[in-house]
């Protein structure tokens, strides 16, 4: 692949939507994108073959979460009341 074929193939997957709604992970794109790469056998010129390396940067916030609604439950508050200071079981009587 040329650069500007990877910059296309970028292009046309970072908008789409998974089943749900939600935008695809980059790095299930970067996955596609060298399985693409990937030389389909070893005996021939070595394009495919070697270390590949790619990087997906998104200057764009990117909402790739389901949404809250959908998920799981939110955190209850469960933590017991804080006690006030000088109320008479919050000390101990001295004993002399």
């Amino acid at each position: 692949m040329s650069s500007q074929e990877v910059v296309d193939f970028i292009q046309s997957k970072i908008t789409q939507k998974d089943e749900n709604g939600v935008l695809r992970p980059l790095s299930s794109i970067v996955e596609e994108l060298l399985d693409q790469c990937l030389a389909p056998d070893t005996s021939g010129d070595g394009t495919g073959c070697d270390n590949m390396t790619c990087i997906i940067i998104s200057f764009k916030p990117r909402n790739t979460h389901i949404p809250a609604e959908s998920g799981k439950r939110k955190l209850e508050d469960t933590a017991a009341p804080a006690e006030e200071n000088g109320s008479d079981n919050s000390k101990k009587t001295k004993l002399e």
